[in-house]
């Protein structure tokens, strides 16, 4: 949690949300994690949702990657 907020800190020119979902008894964790994370960027103005599990490791500049090669690319 402390490094999300320290990249949510680092990165503020762009609106980087956290948002907890809470816990779920309908479905599976992971799928109504998501569920919830795409209702309230529907309910924005959110031009993309990055969906990432907790225990992955990338490398710091992925992220800003990703969204310069879509800003690019009109075919993404």
């Amino acid at each position: 949690m402390a490094q999300l907020k320290r990249v949510i800190a680092e990165q503020s020119e762009f609106s980087i949300k956290l948002l907890v979902a809470g816990e779920t008894w309908h479905c599976s964790q992971k799928m109504h994690n998501q569920l919830v994370g795409f209702e309230a960027a529907l309910s924005t103005s959110a031009r993309y949702v990055i969906l990432l599990d907790d225990d992955i490791h990338i490398h710091p500049g992925t992220i800003r990657c990703w969204v310069e090669e879509m800003e690019s690319d009109p075919k993404v």
